[in-house]
């Protein structure tokens, strides 16, 4: 079975997004890298990061080359990968509560079974990048998308970079204290598909206790405030883009 790539080639952006994050283009912070590493094999990426950032300016000017032996570390197939990015343009809210159902799944993709789609659901679960439930006589009914899954792959799927929009929530915070997910969604103009991902990012920097278990199915928090220590961490993972407006 073959399902063909969507242009760009999924895994090539993710090498693309992985080099330009290493050098410093996409300003990438803290933990931010980690959904990335979710879909490579960790230590030959780190050996790739290392021999390139000894020299910054030689990595920036020959990216593409950087890209080209990074490309091999990203571990996910092509259908997998491109099979994530269908699950991520299906969802709704992109908060990691949606399930989607398989029979559905296997209408997006043209020329999959049902079969072929529950090994790639494998794959990708295996990855942390989704969740299943089965049944009795059936191995998969239900996928659901982790947060993992939106951070690795929206800015394919849908255009939208949710590490970057956590660094601007995380701004946000590390200003104001508390945040209201409906209200900034307003101010903003962001659209809660959009909002979500980033929001469950930041929500990983703020205490359980201080995180809203909203009652809408909307977003992934209706409500946060923060301590002065988590706002300074807030603080410095907003760093690379602290003084631009977005």
């Amino acid at each position: 079975m073959r399902i063909e790539p969507p242009v760009p080639d999924v895994r090539l952006a993710l090498a693309r997004k992985f080099a330009e994050g290493l050098v410093g283009i996409i300003p990438f912070a803290g933990s931010s890298l980690v959904g990335i590493y979710s879909v490579t094999h960790p230590s030959q990426a780190d050996q790739v990061a290392q021999k390139w950032q000894n020299n910054i300016t030689d990595a920036v000017n020959q990216l593409e080359q950087v890209i080209a032996e990074l490309a091999p570390t990203i571990r996910i197939s092509d259908e997998a990968a491109n099979f994530a990015v269908y699950l991520a343009r299906m969802c709704k809210y992109g908060h990691g509560k949606e399930s989607i159902d398989l029979p559905d799944a296997t209408d997006a993709i043209p020329g999959a079974s049902q079969e072929d789609l529950i090994e790639l659901c494998g794959e990708l679960e295996s990855l942390g990048l989704i969740s299943t439930t089965g049944a009795l006589g059936m191995e998969i009914v239900h996928i659901r998308p982790t947060i993992t899954l939106f951070e690795v792959f929206d800015e394919i799927a849908i255009g939208s970079d949710p590490q970057h929009d956590a660094m601007t929530l995380a701004k946000f915070l590390s200003e104001n204290k508390s945040l209201s997910s409906e209200d900034y969604v307003t101010k903003s103009g962001w659209s809660v598909r959009r909002y979500n991902p980033a929001m469950a990012m930041v929500c990983q920097m703020i205490g359980e206790g201080r995180i809203s278990k909203t009652k809408s199915r909307e977003y992934y928090s209706g409500y946060c405030f923060t301590t002065p220590s988590e706002r300074a961490e807030l603080k410095r993972f907003a760093m690379p883009i602290s003084g631009s407006v977005n």
